[in-house]
């Protein structure tokens, strides 16, 4: 079993990497909000408790993201706190969804991979990056437009690596360093282009430039049905040290 004040630690390393336009503080929880886009920047980040009423806590926070027309979320991990709360979560009508699991490795492990793809990181993201991320994500021009200003940002060290695929841009990621930590994000590959290494040569540029920002380790979130990605990141050397899952209220219980 993973420590607790690790699982507290890393999942704050991650919240200061995927920064949401409101990050209200409530009895010691973060409540995260912007636009609905993606479930990490729109739900209750609960890494300390005060002591109050949890019942209250929790109608407070479901006050907030109905005020805001969203749906109310919490992030949760076996550190969460207090200790009850997931089993309270679950009897208020909270259903489980999406099970992610946390990895890491150390930078060295990584760098040992070979891949043969060309791969650029930048600080900014270039136009060739940003019609990738649209191409191989798929997501609306809304919905990009809010990641990126996620990504933007991001008061650590950040960088966007491009991989090409026979000169075409293939697959990108964004990667964050926080303290001794580069974390993997939104990593994505053409459909077209996919099975030709570029995924694996992205994630690898971004553990390499991580490391000559200072990093030593690193992290990266992957959901538990995504068995591609799995086997990719333990044949480069990451394994699992804990899995965090989300509370959804269910409308009719609100």
């Amino acid at each position: 079993m993973t420590d607790s004040k690790f699982i507290s630690y890393l999942e704050e390393i991650g919240h200061r990497a995927w920064r949401a336009r409101e990050n209200v503080p409530l009895h010691g929880w973060i409540l995260r909000a912007d636009d609905g886009v993606t479930r990490r920047a729109n739900s209750v980040l609960p890494l300390e408790f005060d002591g109050t009423s949890l019942d209250s806590a929790i109608n407070e926070a479901i006050e907030f993201y109905t005020a805001r027309d969203l749906p109310v979320y919490y992030q949760m991990t076996e550190a969460s706190q207090p200790p009850e709360l997931d089993s309270r979560l679950e009897t208020r009508g909270f259903e489980k969804e999406l099970i992610v699991h946390v990895q890491t490795a150390d930078v060295t492990s990584v760098e040992s991979v070979g891949v043969d793809n060309e791969v650029v990181v930048t600080d900014e993201p270039s136009r060739d990056w940003l019609d990738c991320y649209a191409q191989a994500t798929g997501y609306t021009s809304q919905s990009i437009n809010v990641r990126l200003k996620i990504m933007s940002r991001v008061r650590d060290h950040r960088g966007y690596a491009l991989s090409k695929v026979d000169g075409i841009p293939a697959a990108v990621g964004f990667g964050v360093v926080t303290e001794e930590w580069v974390g993997l994000f939104g990593i994505a590959t053409r459909r077209e282009l996919r099975r030709r290494g570029a995924a694996e040569a992205v994630s690898k540029a971004i553990v390499q430039w991580g490391e000559t920002e200072g990093a030593r380790r690193a992290y990266l979130q992957v959901e538990t049905d995504n068995e591609p990605a799995i086997n990719l990141y333990r044949k480069m050397g990451f394994e699992t040290v804990y899995t965090y899952w989300y509370r959804l209220l269910n409308a009719r219980n609100k």
